[in-house]
This record gives C-alpha cells, structure tokens and sequence, in this order.
C-alpha cells in the first residue's frame, strides 16, 4: 500500500520534486503527508498557501487512485527515492525525480552502461558506427542507455537488442506512449530485453520541453555517453553538459573537417573529449580486454583443452559477467537439477566459472590481472 501513497505524493499538481524533498525532511513517508492536516501542513514555511491546498485536495481525489489502478492494469512500475529499487547512479543527482515510471526493469548496477546519442538525420557512415557498436556492447553484456530518438540512438538501440544485449530508454513522455511512432518495434523489445523508464505519468504526451531535461537522466544512468555524430548547435549538447555536470566520461567519434554532422564532435575533441575510434577504446575504459582476443582465447579453450560436451556449452553459453542464480539458470537450460549441478561442479573445475555467492554463478572474469 506504500507505493499508492508514494505515487500519491509524486502526482500532487503543483507540487515537484524540490518541493517533495523539502517535505520528506520533516515527515516520515508518504503515508504520513497524506495524513497531515491542514493546521499541521501551516507548519511546513517553505509551503504557499497554494500548494497546501493542492496537497489537502489530493488527499480526497480519487482520480490518484484510479490513475494508479490504470498504471498498474498497463503494467506499469512505480518506483521511488524512499525505495530501495530506485537506482543509486540518480539519487545523488541536484534535481532527481522524486519517482520513476518504469515499464520493463531498471538498468543493472553492477553492469557497465553506455549512452549511445547522436544526430538524428544521420549519414550512412553514422548509421554503420552505431549499429556496430551498438552489436559489441551487446555481446559483451555492455547495457545501452537512450531515450529511442530517431537515428544514432534509436539505432544503437535496436542493435544492441537485436544481437541479444540489454538496453534502457529514457523516455520524455509516458512509458505507455511509443515516440516517434517510428520507433514500435524497438519500443516493444526494450521492454522484454531492458525496460523503459519515464519520470512522467503515463498518458504524459511527448512536449518538446520534456525532452531536454530527460536528457540529464540519460546521462546519470550512464557510466560513458558516447557520441555518434552531432552538428555544432545540437541538442546533444545538452545532454553533454549534464554528463560533465554529473563528472561522467564523454568520448566522441572523430569526422572529416568538412562535415556538418561531424564539426560537433570534433568541437568536444577540441574541449577535451575522449576520442574513439575502436570499441576497444571503450573497454579500456572498463579496464576489461579486446572482445576479439578473449572470445579467441575462450575458443581455443573450448576446442583444445576442455572440448566440452554439448550440454556444458549449453550452460557455459547461458552465464555472463553478471551473477544469475541456479533457478535462472535451470529455466534457461532445461536441465534437471542433478544434471546442472554435475555440469557446474565441472565447469568450476576447468577454471571457467566460479561462484561468487552462494547458488549463484558467472563466468571467470576476463579484466586485465
């Protein structure tokens, strides 16, 4: 019932985020505002005689209730700062929402993410760059963070999802709205491989003043922005300042001197960007190796020493650098438990994975030792 009354608070006209946080400092939840009366709220002096009786209002309006019922009939998720679910990479930023509307799940924080961005009328040359990179991320369990734009982003998106990695978009609307509308099919298997996360109502329709400030979500999930592409007056701009606001690495592809789409990233080369002109510059960032060299190394692992059986493939394909727990893995492998736990006991003996907690297993890790 907590998170009626969270969602309540968040859906309060008239009432943001700074002025939530002013409230929660004096109350104990949620729950205890909706309570407070209208002597009680008098006591709050960072109040206007207008919020309080928007407050006192909403406290009898049932129409939060039924806009929270409908959110949950969409299968929609309601997360907030006094959640532990409410991803810690935005807790500490200056004007994080108090909620999050979320449609699919939340980015993992124990994974490296990218936001991929970049001009939306992009060349073919942008197009190949970002479906390419978009593809590597994926196969190296790299998430990618976007807000599902017309073209670099939406289409390091789609790549990314498309070679099976995860991906996360920042929406500047309701997560039940798909825009552009272009976009459907990427915005149906985001929520299956990743999820899409609004700060905005559902039913929120896309405003272009929504769009610029989402973008300081974009780069706080982020752990790297990477920019594809982007003219000197750009609207990539905006999210760059916030990336540099919130001290996050911005790297750039490089272009030719003479065009258009390029002179923005050559402009943040000028200012002090990091260049990129492989995927590997971006695993450096990490700390981790070449893909190519550790997929190589793992094969000749796989056709030489260990020649594993096809049912311990099966397994050693199922796990990633990202720990997944023994009932995962059963659901994915179609094995009996008894079958598993022989095949594991086995892989754990070749070196090739270990268990950092308990009933729960990854692939041996591949950074530089």
């Amino acid at each position: 019932m907590n998170i009626f009354y969270n969602y309540w608070l968040a859906n309060i006209p008239g009432i943001g985020n700074k002025k939530i946080q002013e409230i929660l400092k004096y109350t104990k939840d949620a729950k205890t505002v909706y309570n407070l009366s209208k002597k009680q709220l008098k006591e709050f002096e960072f109040l206007t005689v207008k919020n309080i009786q928007m407050i006192l209002e909403a406290q009898n309006d049932y129409q939060i209730k039924e806009q929270f019922e409908n959110m949950q009939k969409k299968g929609v998720a309601f997360v907030c700062e006094l959640e532990e679910e409410y991803p810690d990479k935005l807790r500490n930023l200056v004007d994080a929402p108090f909620g999050l509307y979320i449609k699919g799940r939340l980015p993992s924080e124990i994974k490296p993410s990218v936001a991929i961005i970049g001009a939306r009328r992009c060349s073919p040359y942008g197009r190949e760059v970002a479906r390419k990179f978009g593809e590597e991320f994926a196969q190296y369990g790299i998430q990618i963070i976007s807000g599902l734009a017309r073209g670099i982003d939406g289409i390091g998106q789609m790549s990314a999802v498309e070679a099976g990695g995860e991906s996360f978009g920042v929406l500047g609307c309701g997560v039940d709205i798909c825009y552009p509308r272009e976009n459907i099919e990427l915005y149906m298997q985001i929520q299956k491989k990743g999820g899409l996360l609004s700060e905005y109502p559902i039913g929120t329709q896309p405003r272009a003043n929504l769009f610029p400030y989402r973008n300081r979500l974009i780069s706080g999930l982020a752990d790297v922005l990477l920019i594809i592409e982007a003219k000197v007056k750009s609207g990539t701009f905006i999210t760059v300042e916030y990336a540099l606001e919130q001290g996050k690495d911005v790297f750039v592809v490089p272009g030719r001197i003479n065009d258009a789409l390029s002179q923005g990233c050559n402009e943040l080369i000028k200012q002090g960007a990091g260049i990129v002109t492989s995927f590997q510059d971006i695993l450096d960032v990490f700390g981790v190796k070449s893909e190519k060299k550790c997929l190589e190394n793992i094969k000749n692992q796989l056709n030489t020493n260990l020649a594993l059986e096809k049912k311990q493939l099966i397994v050693y394909s199922c796990l990633s650098l990202e720990p997944k727990s023994i009932e995962t893995i059963i659901q994915e492998v179609n094995l009996s438990i008894p079958e598993l736990t022989n095949i594991i006991v086995t892989l754990q003996m070749m070196g090739l994975i270990y268990e950092p907690a308990r009933n729960y297993y990854v692939r041996t890790s591949i950074k530089e030792g």
